[in-house]
């Protein structure tokens, strides 16, 4: 019966301790997915969290002992991109004090993205912004860049998607009374033009055609990781 006891005893107190370990580990779900990272105390820290209409942009601060201020500042953007969306981005690149290490490698910063879309100049206004700072565009398992995200995406200095992430692209269009109208290659040589500034001439090119082959709001040519990275629009 003593022997009995003590095996109770012994499997209550490992049953605590592995709720009080479990306890002490949360998740960060970066915006727009179920993807993430767990984390244990205050390894990470969400440091701001902008919102207009459906859009959300989080600076999220995570611990890095490489890095001489201790700490890595990452953008989340989920939702569907406005005019006010470049200048929030701005304001945050140039708050953000990039990761220096000892030995003086400086580590970009990375750029989640998740969204469905928005006015076609305001995707290239903050493509243009990414190009300026130099920041590295994820889209990590689970999100979309669709239209104007995939835009943005490209003005990026790194470029990578997770295996189930995805980018779309579609014809850029005005709404008409009786639906959409979309630009035709003569009107659209701008894009073609900001898609080889971006990526080269070659996969510029290619790009725009498959763009423009495209007419629709919700539609796209919608690719993976893999054929991203044959046509040149991811670099990783």
């Amino acid at each position: 019966m003593i022997i009995f006891e003590r095996k109770l005893l012994l499997l209550i107190a490992a049953i605590f301790i592995l709720i009080s370990l479990s306890s002490c580990s949360s998740r960060h779900n970066i915006a727009g997915t179920i993807y993430g990272f767990n984390y244990e105390g205050d390894d990470i820290k969400i440091i701001s969290d902008y919102q207009v209409g459906t859009l959300q942009i989080r600076i999220v601060r995570h611990k890095n002992s490489d890095c001489i201020s201790g700490y890595q500042d990452k953008i989340e953007l989920s939702g569907s991109i406005n005019k006010d969306t470049s200048f929030i981005l701005e304001r945050a690149l140039q708050d953000i004090e990039s990761c220096k290490t000892k030995s003086g490698t400086v580590y970009v910063t990375p750029v989640y993205m998740n969204s469905d879309g928005g006015s076609a100049a305001d995707g290239i206004k903050i493509g243009r912004l990414f190009k300026k700072y130099g920041v590295q565009a994820v889209i990590t398992g689970g999100q979309v860049c669709a239209s104007s995200c995939a835009f943005a995406f490209l003005g990026a200095k790194f470029r990578s998607i997770a295996h189930n992430g995805k980018i779309l692209f579609h014809s850029p269009y005005t709404n008409g009374i009786s639906g959409i109208n979309c630009s035709d290659k003569g009107d659209s040589k701008w894009l073609k033009d900001y898609y080889q500034e971006m990526i080269g001439n070659t996969e510029g090119s290619l790009l725009s055609n498959r763009t423009m082959d495209y007419c629709s709001k919700k539609t796209g040519w919608t690719i993976n990781s893999d054929t991203a990275r044959i046509f040149g629009i991811t670099t990783e």
